[in-house]
């Protein structure tokens, strides 16, 4: 997984950095919210974003499940 460094002012990334954090397409992204295999973007004046504290908790989740395998 590529984790990207982020300042501590940021707290909501576009799906086009999410997809970078990750090294993932955009539409891989989309579709694994859809399918609730990832954490909710949020509404933010007529745009979507991800919250990274939401981002944290699901790679955290990720490990935890990884490592009780």
């Amino acid at each position: 997984m590529n984790v990207i460094q982020l300042s501590h002012q940021t707290k909501y990334l576009t799906d086009k950095e999410v997809a970078a954090r990750y090294s993932l397409g955009r539409s891989t992204i989309w579709l694994w919210t859809r399918e609730n295999k990832f954490p909710k973007p949020r509404k933010l004046n007529h745009s979507t974003r991800w919250h990274v504290d939401d981002l944290i908790k699901w790679e955290a989740e990720l490990k935890d499940k990884a490592v009780n395998q």
